[in-house]
């Protein structure tokens, strides 16, 4: 029996509508992000700019930013080139541009002069998207707010103890973007802020830290959104309660030594005076720099309540800013170092149980923090925290909340510590105070219990 043979119909294939349509998907997604994956271009204060300047942001997803130019034209005449940039950090999408004016430049004169002047603002912006080089122009009409931001209702009792804590009270207008209060010590003290009404109430906790504010006064700087600015100045009177003690440190190279090697992960035979200076002076910069910057946000909260605590059956063994100066034991007409002490060392027995001064949020904990040993950092709300270091053992974790009884560690001699006990250092806004002021109940209610409940009573949500 003869086997039959299968025919197959062998009829080519058409494909060229598949590739129509894979080239049409190509062209789609081409065109989308070339006209839609472009820069934004915002100014911050809407349609107004000041005579200081002005501040914008620049988003830039999916894109690369190679440069902008902003213009500013004259009743559509003369044109003004007010800002260039051309090196961007292409790793962020936004970017924010900060543009001053200078008082005397010739743009500033014109548009005093004519005050209603009709402003353009135009930029251009080169940038990459994943396929082409490319720009985006654009303009719009703006207009220039002369007026600055006001500040009113300034409330404070107006004086603080040396290394204590102060407050200031005020109200501003609705426009401000940025205010905060300068002790004229380099330091600067931000506000918790509500909104009511027609204006923003501001509670600033604020200290001097340990030398009298800057010619007993304080700068209270309000910037608006077109970055008109206002500034008032009030008096703040330093009551000098205390005399900071000054005491001569002897060192003795062979014992330190080990601290040394055990600190920086070293193994020299003996200390010289530059190695002191590095763990002394520059470890400690360090250090102090790390828990500056662990210490200043605000939390809107206030979670401690009542007197700070002392270490239970704890003797003061140092102050707060004490003035040490340090020697070697074999040649001690040198003095090798000067250095402050940001805090109170109490000594107890020995691995003494640490509980927190007060309620709060662990918002740090290191088992190796340079010459503070293991530490562990809690915020107590409202820009205040606190440190405890040289702990022998650890028992909480980070974002941990606490009260006075929850076992935090032990006291203990890590770090640069040569007897057993616990530094602790109380921090306003990265500002070290003086931890006395927080242990006296009739000085806490006085200086930010009443002031933050007259504030908070005035409006029930707080923001920042």
């Amino acid at each position: 029996m003869k086997r039959s043979k299968r025919v197959f119909d062998k009829s080519k294939v058409n494909i060229f509508p598949f590739f129509v349509l894979i080239v049409v998907v190509v062209i789609c997604y081409v065109c989308y992000i070339q006209f839609f994956k472009v820069p934004k271009f915002s100014l911050n204060s809407e349609d107004k700019i000041s005579t200081a300047g002005f501040s914008a942001k620049l988003d830039s997803e999916d894109v690369s930013i190679e440069s902008i130019e902003i213009f500013l034209i004259v009743n559509n005449d003369k044109k003004f080139l007010i800002y260039s940039k051309n090196k961007f950090d292409n790793s962020k999408s936004t970017h924010d541009l900060d543009v001053g004016f200078n008082e005397n430049s010739e743009f500033i004169k014109y548009i005093k002069k004519a005050k209603d002047s009709e402003l353009t603002l135009t930029y251009n912006v080169q940038y990459k998207n994943k396929f082409f080089n490319s720009e985006l122009n654009d303009s719009y009409l703006i207009s220039v707010d002369f007026e600055p931001p006001e500040i009113s209702n300034i409330v404070t009792d107006g004086y603080v103890y040396l290394g204590g804590v102060g407050y200031i009270r005020l109200q501003s207008s609705l426009d401000v973007k940025k205010l905060y209060l300068d002790n004229g010590n380099g330091d600067l003290f931000y506000p918790i802020s509500n909104k009511k009404n027609d204006v923003i109430e501001h509670l600033i906790f604020f200290t001097c830290s340990n030398r009298p504010c800057n010619q007993n006064k304080v700068k209270i700087y309000a910037e608006d959104f077109a970055k008109n600015s206002t500034v008032v100045y009030k008096k703040i009177r330093t009551i000098k309660n205390k005399k900071w003690p000054k005491y001569l440190i002897k060192i003795d190279r062979e014992n330190f030594t080990d601290k040394y090697n055990e600190i920086l992960n070293s193994n020299i035979q003996i200390i010289n005076k530059n190695d002191f200076l590095r763990i002394n002076k520059v470890e400690r910069a360090l250090n102090e720099s790390k828990i500056k910057k662990l210490t200043t946000d605000i939390s809107l909260k206030k979670y401690f309540k009542g007197q700070f605590n002392q270490l239970a059956n704890s003797k003061v063994s140092s102050y707060f800013n004490e003035e040490r100066s340090y020697y070697f034991s074999d040649s001690k007409d040198e003095i090798i170092d000067i250095q402050l002490h940001w805090g109170y060392d109490l000594s107890s027995t020995q691995n003494a149980d640490v509980f927190p001064v007060n309620s709060g949020i662990v918002v740090h904990v290191d088992n190796s923090l340079g010459i503070y040993g293991s530490v562990v950092i809690i915020d107590h709300g409202l820009g205040f925290y606190s440190l405890y270091s040289h702990l022998d053992n650890i028992y909480v974790k980070k974002d941990e909340i606490v009260n006075k009884n929850t076992l935090i560690g032990l006291t203990g001699t890590t770090g640069m510590a040569f007897g057993d006990h616990l530094h602790l250092g109380i921090y306003l806004q990265g500002v070290p105070v003086d931890p006395v002021e927080f242990w006296d109940r009739k000085y806490l209610n006085l200086k930010i219990d009443e002031p933050y409940k007259i504030f908070s009573s005035k409006s029930s949500k707080v923001n920042n």
